[in-house]
């Protein structure tokens, strides 16, 4: 049913949000640089070996480590919203009711392609008032 797959999607965005979170504390300079390297929109994390003594391979590996997850988790999450969406439309239309109305959808479609948008939506029981998004690294200030 519709109603089970947002129930599945919400957690999941929950589990990103707490995945996100794990990452950040575990490894605080590995996911600042992950931030920074997604706003660059450079692929390879992996950095060279500096010292020549391999030293420096370890710190690199957590660091890519860490950026790897980041980047699935961001995009999990990012799916996980637009199946959201697509569920919560679907519901709006069965009921009748405009959970995200086809003026929002416009809005959240353009604003879902913006760089560092991971997720977007319309906050509370829908409506025309408001939308939310998720924005990750600079471009959220």
């Amino acid at each position: 049913s519709v109603w089970k797959g947002v129930i599945a999607n919400n957690e999941k965005v929950a589990e990103c949000f707490f995945k996100i979170s794990a990452l950040a504390s575990q490894d605080p300079e590995g996911y600042r640089e992950a931030i920074a390297q997604r706003d660059e929109d450079e692929s390879d994390t992996d950095k060279a070996d500096e010292t020549g003594d391999g030293s420096k391979g370890v710190v690199d590996k957590k660091r890519k480590e860490t950026a790897d997850a980041l980047g699935t988790t961001l995009t999990v999450l990012g799916r996980c919203f637009m199946k959201l969406r697509a569920s919560m439309r679907d519901m709006g239309s069965r009921a009748n009711v405009p959970l995200e109305p086809p003026q929002q959808t416009r809005i959240l479609d353009e604003t879902a392609g913006l760089k560092g948008v991971h997720g977007c939506g319309v906050p509370g029981a829908g409506g025309y008032d408001a939308v939310f998004a998720i924005v990750v690294g600079s471009a959220a200030r």
